[in-house]
């Protein structure tokens, strides 16, 4: 019988890295760092795989401070995979970023080229489950039954840009020959899907490493492969002794009947003579019992032929020595007497005997029943009929005879229909057991998902509902109900498990679950848009196409009075008098103020002239009227944003490090602007995205800073506090009529609106189910509780709550 030995899946771990044109040791930037003696609770049972990829100026000491530094995070958090994998993330790349700040803050300038930038994969390993988080410019992929499977299509910024980090988080399931791939995109870039797929599904690892630099062609890569391998079985076959059987021979007894002197008779001397003699000439025979053939009783045993006796011509030494002694009788050796065998015994003999025989009638009676059914299904195959073997019977006289009937000819018998039948019915039978044991497994895996998700759920409201402690069993509940709704997308328990896991999550996180309606759709453009608001009416510019369009919001909220996108309102090219309308750069809502009587929206173009409009006003025919002016002294150099504040225009210049104020004379701004700042800003404004003015000048830079200034000092402006933190900020706004100082923040790579006090504090995050997918601008509306957002080429409006 074989011995199998159960193991668990161990999974083989190779690791690749090729920089100029030859292969490094890999230890540095892929590895697989074993979990240390203590770890957070829900981090057991579990393995990492950890790969970096940075540029060439990285030292393996960097390395190996980073791999150590996601490491510790990772078993050192406590909670679900994804929490501890997202800790692990922005461990690195808070550690990444210091590093290169303090290179770039050093003397000489000299050690900019010391700053590296990257990306970083981590793969956590639960059981079945596998979680993958990936920051930076990477794409991990899986090969599952010969199936390549990548990840995160789409670019991250690369690991070190700035302290907060963009994860990205999978999960899949692993099994057995499954292979794992962690490896620089330039790979996956000059690789072909089915040629990478190949190269994985080779059986050695060490073909595997092989075929990777193969396909990387010289180029700069690293790379990291974990396979699970099946469990090893081992058989051992049985041990068969044979032994042989035991023949014994036993000689006559001569007994003594007087002291010194024997008994001896004429027959016992010649039977043992005859016995002696017989056995000689007959070989000796081992009892080997062998099967009987059915019907064949056994044949008897061939006793041997007695051996005639020999004619005596006269007496021999035995009668001389009889003749010369009396004759006395042998003793007869007294019978051993044998017991009879008790009642126990008897009655188990008993019970023996009827055992055998109720076993003998269960085997006869399964026997015909198998014959019968077999008989009953070859009557029912078409064919030649059999004829049935009746005894004969004494025929009664002539006048009792019944005359023979005809019978009907036998059907032919039709070959190809039989094998037809004969090869679908292992077919059928396939089908429905693999149909059975699909459903079967579907429905067990599914129910096994809701019972942990329940589980966890009870044990975070035993924990406390808005804990923090219970964060880890919220997450881990909705992890399993979301992978129930993939199994079964219409079941209403894992739909409500999924929702109150949701809901308790959106508590702790201070997540506010909007529900915005479309208003129109702008299409897709290769440069964000812009939004102004000013009561019912929306504005909208494109700069990339040069144009302005004008929306209007009905009185309920709940749609715009224009049926489909309406004509630009100022576009490019657009004749104005006797000029024409430049590049439009941006645009603000001017009020009333200081010497300005009019508020208007104002248009700035590249070269310096402004375009105002104001829709109260129009011409005789009912046309728009558009007023062009030329500011005093234009930017010396490229215009970023244009904002506005009791009158006054603010237009941020990013060559020139400055922020020009414009003081109106009547509805234009023919004087030379004012600096804002007496000193350079603590950021340059080179990287300045977008600004924003209630009072409070704000700026938001590209790595996620917000900087706060007040009559030219700079005001303490923290973010803390936010979920996950920052991940890429792209737009931000304020309301300058409301006294609330909140300031709304575009987070695209979270896909929500986080909403900031006005010192910074996290207060709140907006969120709504696809329709923040794509964010480029918004604009609020604190007054009428509105918020409007252009995102993935749509515009939307949500009530604020």
């Amino acid at each position: 019988m074989p011995n199998t030995t159960s193991r668990p899946i161990e999974p083989i771990i190779g690791a690749l890295r090729v920089a100029g044109g030859a292969s490094r040791d890999a230890e540095s930037c892929a590895a697989a760092p074993p979990p240390p003696p203590r770890v957070a609770r829900g981090r057991e049972n579990e393995r990492l795989f950890l790969l970096l990829d940075l540029d060439k100026a990285a030292s393996p000491h960097l390395y190996r401070e980073l791999r150590e530094t996601a490491a510790q995070a990772y078993w050192s958090t406590a909670g679900s995979v994804t929490a501890a994998l997202r800790k692990a993330a922005a461990a690195a790349s808070r550690h990444l970023f210091r590093a290169n700040r303090a290179l770039g803050s050093a003397r000489p300038r000299s050690d900019l080229s010391k700053q590296c930038y990257g990306s970083l994969t981590c793969a956590a390993w639960h059981g079945e489950d596998l979680f993958i988080a990936q920051s930076g410019p990477a794409r991990p992929c899986i090969l599952h039954e010969g199936f390549l499977k990548c990840f995160c299509d789409e670019k991250l910024p690369q690991l070190g840009m700035s302290s907060l980090t963009d994860v990205r988080l999978y999960h899949t399931y692993v099994a057995t020959g499954d292979t794992l791939l962690l490896a620089s995109p330039d790979l996956l870039r000059e690789a072909h899907g089915d040629a990478l797929a190949r190269v994985l599904a080779r059986a050695e690892m060490q073909n595997v490493m092989a075929g990777l630099e193969q396909i990387g062609a010289g180029d700069d890569l690293v790379a990291l492969v974990v396979r699970w391998e099946a469990p090893v079985v081992r058989w051992e076959a049985p041990v068969v002794r044979w032994e042989a059987p035991v023949v014994r021979w036993e000689a006559p007894v001569v007994r003594w009947a007087t002291p010194g002197k024997p008994t001896v008779g004429r027959e016992p001397l010649l039977r043992l003579r005859r016995q002696r003699e017989h056995l000689a000439e007959r070989p000796i025979e081992r009892s080997i019992e062998r099967p009987v053939e059915p019907h064949q009783p056994p044949a008897p045993r061939s006793q041997p032929s007695p051996r005639p006796e020999p004619v005596r011509s006269g007496p021999d030494m035995s009668e001389r020595i009889g003749q010369a002694i009396p004759r006395l009788k042998p003793r007869p050796r007294p019978k051993p007497v044998r017991q009879g065998p008790g009642l126990g015994e008897r009655m188990g003999q008993g019970i023996r005997r009827v055992g055998r025989g109720l076993g003998r009638g269960i085997v006869g009676a399964g026997a015909w029943l198998a014959g019968g059914a077999g008989a009953l299904f070859r009557r029912m195959l078409p064919g030649p009929e059999r004829e049935a073997r009746r005894p004969e019977r004494t025929r009664r006289p002539e006048r009792t005879r019944r005359q023979e009937r005809t019978r009907r000819p036998v059907p032919k018998e039709n070959r190809t229909v039989m094998a037809i039948i004969a090869l679908s019915i292992p077919i059928l039978v396939a089908v429905v057991v693999a149909l059975a044991y699909g459903s079967f497994g579907k429905e067990a895996r599914f129910q096994r998902l809701i019972d942990r998700a329940q589980e966890e759920i009870t044990l975070a409201e035993e924990t406390g509902i808005a804990s923090e402690e219970a964060r880890s069993h919220w997450e881990t509940a909705l992890e399993y109900a979301c992978a129930a709704i993939e199994w079964q997308p219409d079941d209403l328990a894992a739909a409500a498990l999924q929702a109150q896991a949701q809901a308790a999550i959106d508590v702790l996180d201070s997540v506010v679950r909007l529900s915005p309606i479309h208003l129109v759709d702008l299409g897709m453009g290769d440069v964000a848009r812009q939004l102004v608001i000013h009561g019912q009416a929306i504005f909208v510019l494109d700069p990339a196409s040069g144009w302005v369009i004008q929306l209007t919001l009905n009185s309920t909220g709940d749609g715009v009075i224009e049926q489909d996108v309406p004509s630009p309102l100022v576009r490019t090219g657009q004749q104005i008098g006797d000029r024409e309308i430049g590049k439009l750069v941006g645009f603000a809502w001017v009020n009333p103020g200081s010497e300005r009587q009019t508020s208007a929206l104002t248009i700035l173009e590249e070269n310096g002239a402004l375009v105002s409009y104001d829709p109260a006003w129009g011409d005789a025919e009912g046309e728009t009227s558009l007023a062009r002016s030329l500011l005093g002294t234009p930017p010396t150099g490229a215009a970023r944003a244009v904002a506005s504040f009791e009158g006054r225009l603010y237009i941020l210049d990013a060559i020139a490090d400055q922020i020009w104020r414009y003081e109106p004379r009547g509805d234009t701004y023919p004087e030379q602007p004012d600096r804002y700042f007496v000193t350079p800003p603590p950021k340059p404004l080179a990287d300045v995205l977008d600004m924003a003015i209630d009072g409070n000048i704000y700026l938001l830079y590209a790595d996620g800073t917000i900087l706060k200034f007040l009559q030219r000092e700079l005001e303490s402006f923290e973010m803390r506090g936010i979920p996950d933190g920052l991940g890429q900020a792209v737009a931000f706004t304020v309301d300058r009529d409301s006294r609330s100082g909140m300031v709304y923040v575009a987070d695209r790579a979270n896909n929500r609106v986080i909403e900031l006090k006005p010192d910074g504090t996290f207060h709140a995050q907006l969120c709504a189910e696809g329709a923040f997918d794509g964010l480029e601008s918004l604009a609020v509306d604190e007054t009428a509780g509105r918020l409007y957002v252009i995102s993935g080429g749509r515009l939307y409006v949500a009530s604020l709550p």
